[in-house]
């Protein structure tokens, strides 16, 4: 009966640390960490557009930073050259107030994915450098 005991509380207590670990872990943040790769609007559309598998590999999920102009601008998004969807982090939504159309922006971002559709290439978590 004893040895019941012990295998039932060894299995509460290796759930509850399993709970713990995969439940509570801290979160990556997006905001702060340091781009993979710094590249220009149309490079990274061009990446896309030219070989969807081996960009999927380099840039997806990836923090990146792009450098273009505004060309559509949103409550919470900004566009660069018609091809870079940003959506902005609800922390810097002040930031987008301080860009206007046609001017030259930098935005740091994950890169989610490339839109076949839209043809633009999906960014979030998005944070304005100027």
């Amino acid at each position: 009966m004893k040895k019941l005991i012990w295998i039932f509380l060894s299995i509460v207590i290796l759930g509850a640390v399993g709970y713990i670990y995969v439940f509570h872990k801290p979160q990556r943040n997006l905001v702060d960490e340091a781009a993979a790769h710094s590249l220009v609007a149309g490079s990274l559309f061009d990446a896309f557009t030219s070989d969807q598998m081996a960009a999927n590999t380099l840039y997806v999920d990836q923090v990146v930073e792009v450098k273009g102009e505004v060309t559509d601008l949103g409550s919470d998004f900004v566009k660069l050259d018609n091809t870079i969807y940003c959506s902005i982090d609800t922390t810097a939504l002040k930031d987008l107030k301080s860009l206007n159309i046609g001017q030259t922006a930098t935005v740091k971002g994950r890169v989610l994915s490339y839109d076949e559709l839209f043809e633009e290439v999906k960014l979030d978590n998005c944070v304005v450098l100027h």
